[in-house]
């Protein structure tokens, strides 16, 4: 669940005697809370809203956008369309590279090891804070003839059946969102690593 706050006067909307409490149950419903018009306010006063959502939603990841703007993989899923041939991404953690470079970095995790289920999901329990979204095709212990879709935004998750693997095509391709500079890359990639099961299931 996306929600999206006015940096510049939520607090404000939040103390509202008419609209102030349906403001808070609003955000309270929120994965992931969207910081807008944050160009509007100084840094002091960002910090300041960033602590108060927080507060007011610990749950909650928290971006801040700039005119409206976040990039799509944070807030898209991925499409049945979608196989590990096309999705093209490294076996390395980098930089988000795109225009959205100075605010965001991305994690790539590639493996042909499957991941031990009961692992993935403390790995994914325990992930950090500064991790806003997470999505990708999985490789699973005995998903030999499935690929397995992976979605997390904020601290909310899910496995659902993704499409058939290609013969020979068995691949983990995740990618992991974060605000740049606090995205702790081999941190995450750790997680993700120890998440692998000890042996190869046989063909």
């Amino acid at each position: 669940m996306f929600v999206v706050a006015d940096a510049e006067t939520i607090r404000a909307r939040v103390h509202d005697k008419y609209v102030g409490e349906l403001v808070v149950r609003q955000l309270a419903t929120a994965d992931l809370l969207v910081v807008s018009k944050t160009d509007l306010i100084d840094d002091t006063q960002q910090n300041e809203v960033r602590m108060f959502l927080h507060e007011l939603v610990p749950d909650a990841r928290i971006a801040k956008s700039v005119l409206g703007d976040l990039p799509t993989d944070v807030l898209l899923g991925i499409r049945e369309t979608q196989t590990t041939a096309n999705l093209q991404v490294v076996a390395a953690c980098s930089s988000n590279r795109r225009d959205h470079s100075h605010r965001f970095a991305t994690c790539h995790f590639v493996s042909e090891q499957p991941f031990s289920e009961e692992r993935l999901r403390t790995a994914l329990n325990s992930l950090p804070d500064t991790v806003l979204r997470v999505k990708g095709l999985l490789y699973l212990q005995g998903g030999n003839a499935r690929s397995t879709v992976l979605q997390l935004v904020g601290k909310r998750w899910s496995l659902e059946p993704g499409p058939p693997w290609k013969e020979g095509n068995r691949l983990t391709a995740l990618v992991a969102i974060g605000v740049a500079g606090l995205l702790d890359t081999e941190q995450v990639e750790g997680a993700f690593t120890a998440a692998l099961a000890d042996e190869y299931p046989s063909s």
